[in-house]
């Protein structure tokens, strides 16, 4: 057996060896019938001891294994944590060190040991929760650190391979898109998607509206598509005809891409055709739409509508217009009865007006 290999399996074992329980942090602490993790080093200590000598030994000692030899990490990382240093100082050494590897341009897969012992590294210093004085919490998050980086690496791995799917008519793309389980693997191939061509987004977004009948997942490759050539046709189509699961994910994305004329737009079709998703929409949009004349008009006509008349009052209430709040107000008092007039009073009561404040 290579020496490297056996370095390496021994620093394994010594990892594995380093049980919590032989460490303060572990301590539970009864309190009624809950159980928790005490603190066992105060934060402002532990701070001090994260910028001593000791913690740049060690956050070297892994620099220096990585430019030599990143397959023995596991290892060293072994021996850095077994090291007479108090904890603060190995774990922010290890915290730093784990940090510094976004910036690693060499082979990923290397790194994949290490990475996956730090995924599950259990904290030693614990410090006292900012709500709970009694309960502990990481000062080092190394786990969460590592687990970033994985989810990182993941997604850009998955982009990578994505962009090589995205030449022709964009159905090998939407192939490879459906056929990823991993959500982070969909992630990495809606980025490659967002910084594809122009023509290359085109493809995918005839192939995604042409399958979005017999496929509704098709609705969120579709719409990264459509938002970034801004496409109104196939956005409206969507709106109207995506996933649900989608929608709100879409409306958040039309409220920052589109303006209130087209927003306009899009809700003067969609209120004949779906009710539920128009509220949706104006609920969504509301900030955006707020005082806008057409939609002022479109919302008002809207009050006396069975399903849309509450969610047409709740938007009218977000600083409706001048002109928007004397037309409420003669509504409010013209009739004592029937669904605009309450409507409208419900507006002006929304937007701070007393109901016995209305005047003719």
């Amino acid at each position: 057996m290579r020496p490297t290999h056996l370095f390496r399996i021994l620093g394994l074992v010594m990892l594995s060896t380093l049980a919590p329980q032989s460490i303060a942090a572990t301590q539970a602490v009864d309190h009624g019938d809950a159980r928790f993790v005490a603190p066992n080093w105060d934060a402002g200590q532990a701070r001090r001891l994260a910028t001593s000598s000791d913690s740049t030994r060690l956050y070297a000692t892994l620099r220096r294994a990585l430019a030599r030899d990143p397959s023995t990490l596991p290892a060293v990382l072994a021996v850095v944590a077994g090291d007479t240093a108090s904890w603060p100082e190995r774990e922010s050494a290890i915290l730093r060190f784990t940090a510094s590897l976004h910036d690693y341009r060499g082979p990923r897969p290397a790194l994949s040991p290490l990475l996956d012992v730090l995924a599950r590294w259990q904290p030693r210093t614990l410090v006292a929760h900012e709500e709970s004085a009694a309960l502990g919490t990481p000062m080092f998050s190394i786990a969460a650190q590592a687990q970033g980086l994985q989810n990182r690496w993941t997604r850009e791995a998955a982009s990578a391979s994505a962009a090589r799917s995205l030449d022709g008519d964009g159905t090998g793309f939407l192939a490879a898109w459906s056929g990823a389980a991993d959500p982070l693997d969909r992630a990495g191939a809606l980025d490659a998607l967002g910084a594809a061509s122009r023509s290359q987004r085109q493809a995918v977004l005839r192939s995604a509206l042409a399958r979005l009948a017999s496929d509704p997942a098709m609705t969120e490759p579709a719409a990264v598509a459509a938002m970034s050539l801004h496409d109104m046709p196939a956005i409206t189509t969507l709106i109207e005809r995506g996933a649900p699961g989608g929608l709100r994910a879409l409306l958040d994305d039309a409220a920052r891409g589109l303006s209130a004329a087209q927003m306009n737009v899009i809700l003067s079709r969609l209120h004949k055709t779906s009710p539920e998703r128009t509220a949706l929409a104006l609920g969504v949009w509301s900030g955006k739409l707020a005082g806008d004349r057409r939609t002022e008009a479109l919302l008002i006509g809207l009050l006396d509508d069975r399903l849309l008349g509450a969610s047409a009052a709740l938007a009218l209430s977000r600083a409706p217009s001048p002109a928007a709040l004397a037309r409420l107000q003669t509504m409010a008092v013209a009739k004592r009865s029937g669904l605009a007039a309450a409507r409208a009073r419900m507006a002006l009561q929304l937007d701070g007006l007393p109901a016995e404040e209305f005047t003719p």
